[in-house]
C-alpha cells in the first residue's frame, strides 16, 4: 500500500479519541513557522464540529491529531531534549493526540511527495475518514471559504451513515 495510506491508518488507530470517530483532522507541520499556522484550523474544527450545539453537535464523531515531523540527522541526536521540551509546552490533554516523528529528509520524502507537501515552512491540514482516506486537504493560513469547506466536509463525514449524501460512485 501507499506509505501515506498506512500513515493515516496509524493516525486513526493510535490517536486518542472515541473509537467510533468518523473523521480525523490531521494537522501536519515540519517547522515552528508552519506549526503557528495551525491554530485557526484547529479552533474552527473544535468549535464547529467537536463542540457544536444542536443539529451541529458531533461529539464523539471527530478528533484532532497533530503531527510534527522533525527532519534532519542532527535533530535525531537531540530527540530526547526536544521531546522533553515539547511535553512541557503542550497541555497534557493533547499529549495522546500529538505525534512526533524524527527522521532524515529521505525518510519523509516519499510521504511528502505523495501528499504534495513540498513546502516544509507551511502547515498541512487533512481531513481523514474512518477508513484512513484523505477526503480534504489544505495548507497555510486558512481563508473563511476554506474553513467553511472543511467544516462542511467534516459534518458530512460525521453524519449517521444512512443520512450521508452519496458522493459519486464511492460510498
Amino acid at each position: 500500500p501507499f506509505p501515506y495510506l498506512i500513515f493515516f491508518q496509524k493516525v486513526q488507530n493510535r490517536s486518542a479519541g472515541p473509537p467510533s470517530s468518523r473523521c480525523t483532522l490531521c494537522v501536519i507541520s515540519f517547522k515552528q513557522f508552519g506549526y503557528e499556522k495551525l491554530k485557526r484550523w484547529i479552533e474552527a474544527f473544535e468549535t464547529s464540529i467537536m463542540h457544536g450545539i444542536g443539529p451541529n453537535a458531533r461529539a464523539g464523531q471527530a478528533k484532532i491529531v497533530e503531527v510534527s515531523i522533525v527532519q534532519g540527522s542532527f535533530y535525531k541526536l537531540l530527540q530526547g531534549v526536544m521531546k522533553s521540551t515539547w511535553q512541557k509546552s503542550t497541555p497534557k490533554e493533547r499529549h495522546s493526540t500529538t505525534l512526533l516523528h524524527f527522521g532524515s529528509e529521505e525518510d519523509t520524502l516519499t510521504f511528502r511527495d505523495n501528499l504534495r507537501m513540498h513546502n516544509v515552512l507551511t502547515a498541512y491540514i487533512t481531513l481523514v475518514d474512518d477508513q484512513g482516506r484523505v477526503r480534504w486537504m489544505g495548507s497555510g493560513e486558512p481563508t473563511e471559504k476554506e474553513l467553511t469547506i472543511l467544516i462542511d466536509c467534516a459534518r458530512e463525514l460525521t453524519k449517521p451513515t444512512n443520512a450521508r449524501r452519496k458522493i459519486g460512485k464511492f460510498q
